[in-house]
């Protein structure tokens, strides 16, 4: 897991790709989010805003074509 420590360094590292410019724009629309309603950016990008602490599991999970991407406010 890469972890970095603001946006703007993301921005920086990952500034080429639509899909990362999909991120930054999903990041860009915290304001209009409500908690666990799921929203999407093309065909590429389906994102939601979840409060309150993840519930534990002992699953693993692997994908091997999709990633996830977790900003935390």
């Amino acid at each position: 897991m890469i972890t970095l420590d603001n946006l703007t360094l993301f921005k920086n590292i990952y500034r080429e790709g639509k899909k990362w410019g999909r991120c930054v724009e999903a990041i860009n629309n915290l304001p209009n989010l409500k908690p666990g309603i799921c929203h999407s950016i093309g065909d590429s990008l389906t994102y939601r805003l979840q409060e309150g602490a993840s519930p534990a599991t002992s699953l693993f999970e692997g994908q091997r074509r999709y990633f996830d991407v977790h900003y935390y406010l």
